[in-house]
């Protein structure tokens, strides 16, 4: 966050007692509806990896911003104090920063393809499955590989069974891709679903395939994703 006095300069605010009201109003200013604390580093040429970045950044003009629940501008609705007026010091990495979006979580499966064929001369099915998971807190997308995790189920009238697949990100294509090996266990028109969930949390979101009689219920997959956590 910068800001700029009557005669051009550049300045930072400190992120002292800066809390959820100050940086809602930020963000509304902006015309976005929240938004979260964010690392100024994160806004840095070389990220976190760059431990000194003083003469990167503006020195400091104000701390202690308060705002409202209700503020929408931060100058003419929020108070702050000249940093050369306080007595608190405040250092290089506390450059206020925020991460701004109009959505705090928001988790889906917007992608799901299941391509299955049978293997000439008998009864068996082989096929591959692909599923495509939006993840993002506070606009920001989370990182496939360790925070999230897919399984691929058929779902039936009395609950969930594994298909026994290892659902891998492909981080060029963006999506989830898992192959399994021939069986007579597998129809081509199962009605399979792709249940996206964070490790160690309830949170999950279910990508469907299938015929439109397919057997649906948010117990059997919050029961699955439940088992996941044993």
């Amino acid at each position: 966050v910068r800001g700029h006095d009557k005669m051009g300069h550049v300045s930072t605010i400190c992120n002292d007692d800066v809390g959820k009201d100050e940086v809602n109003a930020i963000c509304r200013e902006q015309g976005y509806k929240m938004g979260t604390v964010a690392d100024i580093r994160d806004y840095q040429p070389a990220g976190r990896r760059r431990k000194n970045q003083d003469s990167d950044l503006p020195p400091y003009g104000h701390t202690n911003l308060s705002c409202n629940s209700e503020s929408a501008a931060v100058i003419s609705e929020c108070t702050m104090k000249k940093y050369g007026d306080s007595e608190v010091p405040c250092f290089n990495g506390q450059q206020l920063a925020v991460r701004c979006a109009d959505e705090i979580w928001s988790f889906e499966v917007t992608h799901m393809i299941a391509q299955t064929r049978t293997v000439r001369g008998t009864h068996h099915v082989r096929g591959k499955v692909m599923c495509r998971v939006h993840a993002q807190k506070y606009g920001t997308h989370l990182d496939m590989k360790s925070q999230v995790r897919v399984g691929l189920v058929s779902r039936n009238e009395d609950g969930l069974e594994d298909i026994d697949v290892n659902m891998k990100f492909r981080k060029k294509m963006n999506i989830y891709v898992g192959k399994f090996k021939p069986t007579d266990e597998i129809k081509a028109d199962d009605c399979f679903a792709c249940i996206a969930y964070l490790p160690g949390t309830n949170l999950y979101a279910v990508g469907k395939r299938g015929p439109e009689d397919c057997p649906d219920s948010e117990s059997h997959y919050a029961g699955w994703v439940a088992d996941q956590l044993d």
